[in-house]
């Protein structure tokens, strides 16, 4: 009988983590594409996902279809197309959402293409994205 609840409990610790991980560690799919870049603004809308991705692996996937380049610093955003944070922090980028639930317009909105996007309540690493939503970072001072 011990030896059964130890192996149940052990099982159960085994899928905790697991599910844990997978929630924690991102790796989700998603189609998304760059609908506008310039010099201070890079607009992401999804077009389909698992659920699961984050905006930094969406990023990452676009990265590699060449399509934008980006450098975190940490789980910050260092720099995005060769326009990086300045060390003083005077600049920076700025994310904001279409998705309400994970923006705030109390932290700030940007308006765009006839929409208003509010300051992004979590950063690209955790914010998991959501089909048929719009991600602007913009380059700006506070």
């Amino acid at each position: 009988m011990k030896r059964k609840f130890i192996s149940l409990v052990t099982l159960l610790a085994t899928v905790l983590l697991s599910v844990f991980c997978f929630v924690a560690c991102g790796g989700g799919t998603a189609a998304a594409e760059v609908v506008e870049t310039t010099d201070t603004l890079v607009a992401i809308r999804v077009n389909e996902t698992d659920g699961a991705a984050t905006l930094y692996d969406v990023m990452e996937d676009l990265q590699e279809a060449n399509a934008l380049q980006f450098e975190l610093s940490g789980n910050m955003l260092k720099g995005l197309n060769g326009k990086e944070n300045p060390a003083d922090f005077s600049f920076c980028w700025i994310l904001y959402t279409s998705d309400s639930e994970m923006g705030n317009s109390e932290w700030g909105t940007y308006e765009w293409n006839g929409e208003t996007l509010a300051s992004a309540i979590l950063g690209g690493d955790a914010l998991i994205v959501s089909e048929g939503e719009t991600y602007l970072w913009v380059y700006t001072s506070f």
